[in-house]
Protein backbone atom coordinates (compact mmCIF):
# COMPACT_ATOMS: atom_id res chain seq x y z
CA UNK A 1 0.00 0.00 0.00
CA UNK A 2 2.81 2.17 0.80
CA UNK A 3 4.30 1.74 -2.82
CA UNK A 4 1.15 2.56 -4.40
CA UNK A 5 0.64 5.84 -2.41
CA UNK A 6 4.06 6.84 -3.37
CA UNK A 7 3.68 6.05 -7.00
CA UNK A 8 0.76 8.11 -6.93
CA UNK A 9 2.55 11.27 -5.37
CA UNK A 10 5.22 10.51 -8.49
CA UNK A 11 1.90 10.47 -10.72
CA UNK A 12 0.66 13.88 -9.74
CA UNK A 13 3.63 15.95 -8.81
CA UNK A 14 2.69 15.67 -4.86
CA UNK A 15 5.58 16.80 -2.40
CA UNK A 16 6.49 20.40 -2.63
CA UNK A 17 3.00 22.94 -2.35
CA UNK A 18 0.35 22.85 -4.43
CA UNK A 19 0.68 24.54 -7.73
CA UNK A 20 -0.88 27.99 -8.26
CA UNK A 21 -2.38 26.20 -11.44
CA UNK A 22 -3.55 23.16 -12.80
CA UNK A 23 -1.31 21.83 -15.85
CA UNK A 24 -2.48 21.94 -18.88
CA UNK A 25 -5.03 19.00 -20.06
CA UNK A 26 -2.56 16.88 -21.89
CA UNK A 27 -0.40 16.93 -18.63
CA UNK A 28 -3.30 16.27 -16.61
CA UNK A 29 -4.03 13.04 -18.84
CA UNK A 30 -0.65 12.40 -18.13
CA UNK A 31 -0.72 12.41 -14.79
CA UNK A 32 -4.14 10.42 -14.75
CA UNK A 33 -2.48 7.79 -17.04
CA UNK A 34 0.68 7.38 -14.61
CA UNK A 35 -1.64 7.13 -12.00
CA UNK A 36 -4.31 4.41 -13.36
CA UNK A 37 -0.73 2.25 -14.22
CA UNK A 38 0.29 2.69 -10.53
CA UNK A 39 -3.23 0.72 -9.72
CA UNK A 40 -2.70 -1.69 -11.88
CA UNK A 41 0.36 -2.55 -10.93
CA UNK A 42 -1.47 -2.54 -7.50
CA UNK A 43 -4.01 -4.82 -8.23
CA UNK A 44 -2.07 -7.01 -10.17
CA UNK A 45 -1.07 -9.08 -7.32
CA UNK A 46 -4.18 -9.14 -5.93
CA UNK A 47 -6.70 -8.98 -8.79
CA UNK A 48 -5.74 -9.05 -12.35
CA UNK A 49 -9.29 -8.64 -14.00
CA UNK A 50 -9.86 -5.67 -11.69
CA UNK A 51 -6.33 -4.19 -12.67
CA UNK A 52 -6.99 -5.09 -17.01
CA UNK A 53 -9.76 -2.43 -16.19
CA UNK A 54 -7.80 0.47 -14.70
CA UNK A 55 -5.13 -0.08 -17.99
CA UNK A 56 -8.01 -0.13 -20.50
CA UNK A 57 -9.09 3.15 -19.07
CA UNK A 58 -5.34 4.52 -19.11
CA UNK A 59 -5.06 3.74 -22.52
CA UNK A 60 -7.96 5.58 -23.01
CA UNK A 61 -6.65 8.88 -21.38
CA UNK A 62 -3.35 7.83 -23.17
CA UNK A 63 -5.35 7.85 -26.42
CA UNK A 64 -6.76 11.10 -26.41
CA UNK A 65 -3.36 13.10 -26.17
CA UNK A 66 -2.92 11.29 -29.72
CA UNK A 67 -5.79 12.52 -31.17
CA UNK A 68 -7.51 8.92 -31.02
CA UNK A 69 -10.98 8.95 -29.29
CA UNK A 70 -11.75 5.63 -27.38
CA UNK A 71 -15.30 4.66 -26.80
CA UNK A 72 -15.32 5.48 -23.39
CA UNK A 73 -14.42 8.89 -23.94
CA UNK A 74 -16.87 9.46 -26.91
CA UNK A 75 -19.62 11.60 -24.94
CA UNK A 76 -22.93 10.30 -26.12
CA UNK A 77 -24.19 13.46 -28.05
CA UNK A 78 -23.10 16.71 -28.54
CA UNK A 79 -24.18 19.16 -25.75
CA UNK A 80 -23.27 22.19 -23.88
CA UNK A 81 -23.58 20.80 -20.91
CA UNK A 82 -21.13 22.65 -18.45
CA UNK A 83 -18.05 19.90 -17.16
CA UNK A 84 -18.78 18.75 -13.92
CA UNK A 85 -14.78 20.04 -12.74
CA UNK A 86 -16.67 23.67 -13.70
CA UNK A 87 -19.58 23.11 -11.60
CA UNK A 88 -17.21 21.91 -8.63
CA UNK A 89 -15.48 25.22 -8.88
CA UNK A 90 -18.95 26.88 -9.09
CA UNK A 91 -20.17 25.20 -5.86
CA UNK A 92 -16.66 26.41 -4.12
CA UNK A 93 -18.10 29.72 -4.68
CA UNK A 94 -21.20 29.13 -3.27
CA UNK A 95 -19.30 28.07 -0.46
CA UNK A 96 -17.28 31.35 0.11
CA UNK A 97 -20.44 33.24 0.22
CA UNK A 98 -22.18 31.15 2.54
CA UNK A 99 -18.87 31.94 4.73
CA UNK A 100 -19.23 35.68 4.34
CA UNK A 101 -23.05 35.38 4.78
CA UNK A 102 -21.99 33.93 8.46
CA UNK A 103 -20.82 37.47 9.70
CA UNK A 104 -23.14 39.58 7.95
CA UNK A 105 -22.26 40.56 4.43
CA UNK A 106 -25.18 40.75 1.63
CA UNK A 107 -24.92 38.01 -1.04
CA UNK A 108 -24.10 40.77 -3.76
CA UNK A 109 -21.78 42.67 -1.76
CA UNK A 110 -19.88 39.06 -1.32
CA UNK A 111 -20.05 38.82 -4.93
CA UNK A 112 -18.46 41.64 -5.67
CA UNK A 113 -15.50 40.96 -2.90
CA UNK A 114 -15.28 37.54 -4.34
CA UNK A 115 -14.52 39.26 -7.90
CA UNK A 116 -12.29 42.21 -6.73
CA UNK A 117 -10.04 39.85 -5.13
CA UNK A 118 -10.42 37.03 -7.38
CA UNK A 119 -11.21 38.22 -10.50
CA UNK A 120 -10.86 35.23 -12.61
CA UNK A 121 -13.76 33.47 -11.14
CA UNK A 122 -15.97 35.03 -14.17
CA UNK A 123 -14.07 32.64 -16.15
CA UNK A 124 -16.33 30.20 -14.47
CA UNK A 125 -19.76 32.22 -16.18
CA UNK A 126 -20.68 31.74 -19.42
CA UNK A 127 -18.84 34.17 -21.94
CA UNK A 128 -22.22 36.10 -22.72
CA UNK A 129 -22.55 36.83 -18.99
CA UNK A 130 -18.71 37.72 -18.95
CA UNK A 131 -19.25 40.37 -21.63
CA UNK A 132 -22.08 41.60 -20.61
CA UNK A 133 -22.38 44.26 -17.14
CA UNK A 134 -20.58 43.66 -14.40
CA UNK A 135 -24.40 43.30 -12.32
CA UNK A 136 -25.01 40.65 -15.14
CA UNK A 137 -22.24 38.26 -13.92
CA UNK A 138 -23.00 39.17 -10.58
CA UNK A 139 -26.35 38.03 -10.87
CA UNK A 140 -25.12 34.87 -12.84
CA UNK A 141 -23.13 33.81 -9.49
CA UNK A 142 -25.93 34.71 -7.54
CA UNK A 143 -28.09 32.12 -9.93
CA UNK A 144 -25.61 29.10 -9.38
CA UNK A 145 -26.58 29.84 -5.44
CA UNK A 146 -29.98 29.19 -5.87
CA UNK A 147 -28.74 26.10 -8.60
CA UNK A 148 -27.04 24.42 -5.89
CA UNK A 149 -29.07 24.80 -3.45
CA UNK A 150 -32.28 24.06 -4.99
CA UNK A 151 -33.22 20.38 -4.63
CA UNK A 152 -35.37 20.24 -8.04
CA UNK A 153 -32.70 21.79 -10.33
CA UNK A 154 -30.63 19.38 -12.28
CA UNK A 155 -27.05 19.36 -11.31
CA UNK A 156 -23.51 17.58 -11.22
CA UNK A 157 -22.74 15.05 -8.72
CA UNK A 158 -19.26 16.88 -8.26
CA UNK A 159 -22.10 19.65 -6.87
CA UNK A 160 -23.68 17.71 -4.29
CA UNK A 161 -20.13 16.39 -3.44
CA UNK A 162 -18.75 19.91 -2.23
CA UNK A 163 -21.80 20.52 -0.46
CA UNK A 164 -21.25 17.72 1.52
CA UNK A 165 -18.28 18.03 2.25
CA UNK A 166 -19.49 22.06 2.76
CA UNK A 167 -21.91 20.37 5.35
CA UNK A 168 -19.63 18.16 7.22
CA UNK A 169 -17.81 20.74 7.47
CA UNK A 170 -19.90 22.83 9.02
CA UNK A 171 -21.34 20.48 11.19
CA UNK A 172 -17.58 19.59 12.73
CA UNK A 173 -16.51 23.65 12.99
CA UNK A 174 -19.70 25.49 13.69
CA UNK A 175 -19.38 25.60 17.40
CA UNK A 176 -15.84 27.18 16.93
CA UNK A 177 -16.94 29.76 15.21
CA UNK A 178 -20.03 30.39 17.83
CA UNK A 179 -17.47 30.12 20.93
CA UNK A 180 -15.32 33.21 19.00
CA UNK A 181 -16.37 36.36 20.98
CA UNK A 182 -14.74 39.38 18.74
CA UNK A 183 -16.81 40.45 16.34
CA UNK A 184 -13.35 40.47 14.14
CA UNK A 185 -12.43 37.02 15.41
CA UNK A 186 -15.45 35.79 13.69
CA UNK A 187 -15.32 37.81 10.68
CA UNK A 188 -10.93 36.25 10.24
CA UNK A 189 -12.53 33.09 10.85
CA UNK A 190 -14.89 33.62 8.00
CA UNK A 191 -12.84 34.89 5.37
CA UNK A 192 -9.87 32.37 6.49
CA UNK A 193 -12.48 29.65 5.19
CA UNK A 194 -14.18 31.39 2.05
CA UNK A 195 -10.46 32.35 0.39
CA UNK A 196 -9.62 28.29 0.65
CA UNK A 197 -12.46 27.72 -1.15
CA UNK A 198 -11.94 30.40 -3.49
CA UNK A 199 -8.28 29.49 -4.07
CA UNK A 200 -9.67 25.94 -5.32
CA UNK A 201 -12.00 27.70 -7.79
CA UNK A 202 -9.50 30.13 -8.79
CA UNK A 203 -7.39 27.67 -9.98
CA UNK A 204 -9.81 26.00 -12.21
CA UNK A 205 -11.03 29.33 -13.33
CA UNK A 206 -7.41 29.95 -14.46
CA UNK A 207 -7.14 26.46 -16.39
CA UNK A 208 -7.67 25.70 -19.60
CA UNK A 209 -10.78 23.93 -19.11
CA UNK A 210 -12.21 26.95 -18.21
CA UNK A 211 -11.19 28.61 -21.27
CA UNK A 212 -11.78 25.86 -23.25
CA UNK A 213 -15.22 25.07 -22.34
CA UNK A 214 -18.52 25.21 -24.27
CA UNK A 215 -20.50 26.83 -21.86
Amino acid sequence: MEKLFSDLDAAFGVGGALAASLPSIMDQRIQFVAALRAVERFLMDVDWVHAERFAVWGEAIEDSNVGAQHALLAPIKKTARIPSQIWRARTAVVCAIEFLSLVGVKLEDAVKQILHHFPAIENLARPDRRRNTKPALIKAILEWRKTVHAPSRHKPNAVTEVLQSHDEFMRLEYFEFLCLEEANEKLYWCIERAEKCLQYADKIARSELASTSSK
